[in-house]
């Protein structure tokens, strides 16, 4: 979760850019900005694939997937909205396509690593009560 949470950080960094244009009701963006929204996408897809993962699988709670794929389609949406706005500055329809291929194979990373680190044990252990036993 740490790591997780410094990734969130790095989000917020990278979308710093895009965030002020669209304060200040700006539709020009410049390709660096929309870049590194871009990289903001891949980052974030990363982390929703392991939720992608995580909820129904490893939790087995489905309704857990709907935040995770209203943030991943937030992000997509908006990623391709900047993307196109900087049209002009230079970043084409492949560029574009790129960015979004990208994305989705680190949701693919995501949910494999998720898959690979979630440790069902534990999850059985703590909604079996036996945190409770132990005075917690």
């Amino acid at each position: 979760h740490r790591c997780a949470g410094l990734a969130e950080l790095a989000v917020l960094v990278l979308r710093a850019g895009v965030a002020w244009c669209a304060f200040r009701g700006s539709e020009v963006v410049g390709s660096l900005e929309a870049r590194r929204c871009a990289a903001a996408h891949v980052i974030v897809a990363g982390l929703m694939g392991g939720a992608l993962w995580t909820w129904p699988c490893g939790v087995a709670i489905k309704r857990g997937l709907l935040p995770g794929c209203m943030v991943l389609l937030s992000s997509s949406l908006s990623t391709s909205r900047w993307l196109q706005l900087a049209e002009a500055k230079g970043i084409g329809a492949e560029e574009r396509l790129t960015w979004h291929a990208a994305a989705a194979c680190a949701a693919l990373v995501g949910a494999f690593s998720a898959c690979s680190l979630f440790d069902k044990r534990r999850c059985q252990r703590a909604t079996s009560g036996g945190a409770r036993q132990h005075g917690d």
